[in-house]
């Protein structure tokens, strides 16, 4: 289609465009050896290229795996020797200068692809290559292969793995969840139905690529509803950007809106005018009033980007009640949702009838279709559906003690049923 589905500051890409961004990288990948099954490690910020990247391993059926832009060589060690990478895909020098130390310990590693030239260009390693050098790649080889593609596209499966997310495990090695493509699908299918997604949405992409809420969120709902999204110019000015975008739809870790919370507080206290501060006491006692929504609140929202918001997200961890009360008290219909790496990012989302329970910010709702949850004898939360991991990557033994037979995951995490 000719609409805009991602952009950043620089640029902006309509379908098409990314169709053809993509058809040359993947080409180029071939064209240097990438199969069905490879692992591809995705190193970097959300910037259009990486989404390009993503896609483009997974027509080819490999398996992005993507980590922290910010680790250092140390941290990167443990993940990029365990899923054994045969391309490591990233973003600038700052990845590069983590990556380069680890060169002589990845034994499967043929190609470090780089997107923002600055910097690399005199690193001299024989894996290294350009994105732009890799697309010319795939020109070449779409000329001589101009099927080879649509057949590997054509061989993947729900069943062929999607992503390797890794999350610290209770040991502190890391573990990979490999998740397949029905585990996000699914999953985002009945999410997209019951919040009643649409595909004219503005999503902001600000959390880590790493994170398993990030590929579910923003990824996956994006390659269902084909929205837009918007990628913020660097991590600095996430707060200005999310300004400028005015997303519709937002998911955010407690952290995210604890932030906005403090900086939307601050800047009350130091108004001239009471009246913010008047409001603010009132709304979060008795509601809010005609004249303090269109005086101060719609005000507030444009400010800090929040007038176009329908549906507003928050997991991760617990919310809490002031933060939670604040931002519904806004007129933003923040729910709770419930997830993890192994669940493909959502177990649960809040329903507003469940503010009548008390306590609604630690409510974590109703299983999305398909999904049961059960609590087990020592309180600990199982779950069992079509999100449901396949194992932890090369470790049976650790997979069999998260999963058992039945197919229910145990998440670690303590809970209760209501109702």
């Amino acid at each position: 289609g000719s609409e805009m589905c991602i952009r950043d500051s620089w640029n902006a890409y309509t379908w098409q465009e990314i169709s053809a961004e993509v058809s040359t990288l993947a080409n180029g990948f071939a064209a240097k050896g990438l199969q069905a099954g490879d692992r591809v490690a995705v190193i970097g910020n959300n910037v259009p290229q990486l989404f390009f990247a993503i896609i483009a391993s997974q027509s080819l059926g490999a398996v992005p795996v993507p980590l922290h832009a910010d680790s250092n060589s140390d941290e990167l060690r443990g993940m990029l020797v365990n899923c054994n990478a045969k391309f490591i895909v990233l973003q600038d020098q700052q990845q590069a200068d983590a990556v380069m130390p680890l060169l002589g310990e990845l034994s499967n590693l043929s190609q470090v692809i780089y997107v923002d030239t600055r910097g690399i260009e005199n690193y001299n390693a024989d894996q290294l290559i350009s994105f732009a050098d890799m697309q010319k790649a795939g020109e070449a080889f779409a000329s001589q292969k101009p099927n080879y593609l649509q057949e590997a596209v054509a061989q993947v499966t729900p069943d062929t793995d999607a992503f390797i997310v890794y999350t610290a495990g209770t040991s502190g090695t890391p573990r990979g969840a490999v998740l397949t493509h029905s585990n996000f699908l699914t999953i985002g299918q009945a999410f997209a139905e019951q919040e009643k997604l649409g595909d004219e949405e503005e999503v902001f992409a600000y959390l880590p690529l790493a994170y398993s809420s990030a590929l579910f969120y923003v990824y996956t709902l994006w390659m269902i509803k084909g929205y837009t999204i918007n990628c913020p110019e660097s991590n600095e000015t996430t707060m200005s950007d999310m300004r400028e975008v005015g997303p519709t739809f937002l998911y955010g870790p407690p952290h995210f809106f604890k932030t906005m919370f403090s900086q939307i507080n601050s800047r009350a206290a130091s108004s001239k005018s009471k009246m913010i501060d008047k409001h603010l006491g009132g709304m979060m006692t008795t509601g809010r009033t005609w004249l303090g929504s269109k005086l101060v609140f719609e005000p507030i929202k444009d400010l800090y980007g929040l007038s176009r918001i329908k549906n507003a997200y928050v997991g991760g961890d617990m919310v809490s009640n002031e933060v939670f009360h604040f931002f519904r008290a806004l007129g933003i219909n923040l729910k709770t949702t419930y997830g993890s790496a192994e669940s493909a990012g959502c177990i649960s989302i809040q329903q507003i009838s469940e503010d009548d329970l008390t306590g609604e910010e630690n409510v974590v709702g109703t299983p999305l279709r398909g999904v049961e949850v059960k609590i087990l004898d020592n309180h600990e939360i199982a779950f069992k559906g079509p999100n449901a991991f396949k194992g932890y990557f090369g470790d049976a033994a650790q997979s069999g003690q998260a999963k058992d037979a039945e197919g229910w995951v145990k998440t670690g995490d303590v809970g209760e049923l209501a109702n």
